[in-house]
């Protein structure tokens, strides 16, 4: 389990995960369409989350046994780890973005192996 993350993470909890990634600004560079796709794939947990936090436990969840119980905390928590990964990704990217590579592949390198890799047999 990742550090800062708690067994029982809470729907209030993730929905501010959601909101804090779905603020997080998208990269400008090559990543543009990549960190957009995630970060509008993400934002569609946001009703998801609200209904879960609406909900909330009722009486009938008193009758679910221990194990029950167990794998709701689990997926809360693996969710809240896979969308702190996807905003660290997402700050990276942010910053990154700018970022040229140190050697460039020179252009007539590229076309060079594009034109004996296609054979027309």
């Amino acid at each position: 389990m990742a550090a800062g993350v708690d067994a029982d993470a809470s729907a209030s909890f993730l929905l501010r995960l959601v909101h804090d990634i779905v603020s997080v600004n998208v990269a400008a560079g090559m990543f543009r369409k990549d960190c957009t796709d995630l970060v509008r794939r993400i934002a569609l947990f946001t009703h998801l989350l609200e209904e879960i936090r609406d909900f909330g436990p009722s009486d009938h969840d008193h009758d679910h046994d221990h194990a029950s119980s167990s794998s709701d905390s689990s997926w809360s928590a693996d969710l809240a780890i896979a969308l702190q990964a996807a905003k660290r990704v997402l700050s990276a990217a942010s910053v990154n973005s700018s970022v040229m590579p140190l050697y460039p592949i020179p252009s007539f390198f590229i076309l060079k192996n594009m034109s004996t890799s296609v054979s027309l047999h």
